[in-house]
């Protein structure tokens, strides 16, 4: 096996053409960024049918072990889909200043400088 690519090339062309090739503007980086997305969502769609298609036909796999592994290839979807929304979503116009959120009431009774109400008890 010599050589670098791991695949027979396709097709011979010189370099002056393969140069031509890359100057020529092909699409924009946000579609192209798109395609690739939607390639990556199909490949993953397809190995998740994949994967719980081995689930089901495995006699053996009880119903939790199904639930378990589909949820579990399901998550690989919902990361490259989440991705997805993010590349494709829109820029916020103006983002506002990192505020910092105001502190939640506590739940227990609020602290005062006063002594404590004396009690019943007496003390040595």
């Amino acid at each position: 096996m010599g050589g670098t690519a791991p695949w027979p090339p396709r097709c011979r062309a010189e370099p002056r053409e393969l140069l031509g090739l890359l100057a020529r503007p092909v699409g924009s980086p946000e579609s192209w960024g798109e395609r690739i997305l939607q390639r990556s969502v199909l490949q993953i769609a397809h190995h998740i049918d994949r994967r719980i298609e081995a689930f089901t036909e495995d006699p053996a796999t009880k119903p939790y072990q199904l639930v378990v592994g589909t949820r579990r290839a399901l998550a690989d979807l919902s990361a490259v889909l989440t991705r997805w929304q993010h590349a494709t979503s829109p820029a916020p116009q103006n983002r506002p200043a990192h505020t910092r959120a105001p502190t939640a009431p506590r739940a227990s009774p609020p602290r005062t400088t006063d002594p404590p109400p004396p009690t019943g008890r007496i003390t040595r």
